[in-house]
């Protein structure tokens, strides 16, 4: 199959990623009251909003970095596993403090995906229609912020709130299988070793943001 032929694909698996991460973004204040009123622990409730606000911005500059010397594709199927294990966890949850914690692995699975999407439409799609893709996103984004409050407070009073967490899931695998089997060239210089890497740096620019957050 033609490269050209593929970038569709791509970009269904990355609008399906986008959807699925904005409306986790949206529906857990519309499920959390029922959620601390079954598990108890009221004292950790900030801590579901900010752990999962904490990691997913402290780690975009670490992983945005490694993307770009290792590759996107490589990134974002590690940054949905990452997604989709914290969404499964965040279901299963038997307590608030491990909701927090799956809360924080899903954090980091959406500070991968948000930059390596972007960066994957940039590589892709030539400018005169990158401004139509980019486009696509931005709308995609802009609904599932719509609907996640919605489908999140119906599937919570039919199903339970764990289901709340369930259903970005299947959004999440068929966006994983596109991009994982949508091969695709990505042209990029030598990476660097590992231990090149400024990490503590990113360390240091991390703890910054998340002490100004």
């Amino acid at each position: 199959m033609p490269v050209m032929n593929r970038r569709p694909w791509v970009l269904t698996g990355i609008l399906l990623g986008a959807a699925a991460n904005t409306m986790m973004q949206t529906v857990v204040a519309t499920i959390l009251p029922q959620v601390v009123e079954q598990l108890g622990d009221s004292h950790l409730f900030g801590w579901v909003f900010s752990g999962y606000l904490l990691m997913s911005t402290i780690t975009i500059p670490l992983f945005a970095k490694l993307a770009d010397l290792y590759g996107y594709r490589r990134f974002y199927i590690l940054g949905m596993a990452l997604f989709l294990i914290g969404s499964l966890l965040c279901g299963l949850a038997p307590s608030l403090p491990f909701l927090v914690l799956a809360r924080l692995i899903q954090g980091v699975g959406a500070g991968v995906l948000g930059p390596v999407s972007i960066a994957l439409i940039s590589v892709l799609f030539p400018g005169d229609v990158r401004g139509k893709v980019l486009s696509a996103f931005a709308a995609v984004q802009m609904l599932s912020n719509l609907l996640g409050p919605v489908a999140g407070g119906f599937v919570t009073a039919s199903f339970g709130w764990s289901f709340a967490f369930y259903m970005v899931l299947p959004l999440g695998i068929l966006s994983l299988v596109f991009i994982r089997f949508s091969r695709f060239r990505e042209e990029r210089p030598d990476p660097p070793e590992l231990k090149n890497l400024d990490f503590l740096g990113a360390l240091l620019l991390g703890t910054a943001t998340a002490l100004f957050i």
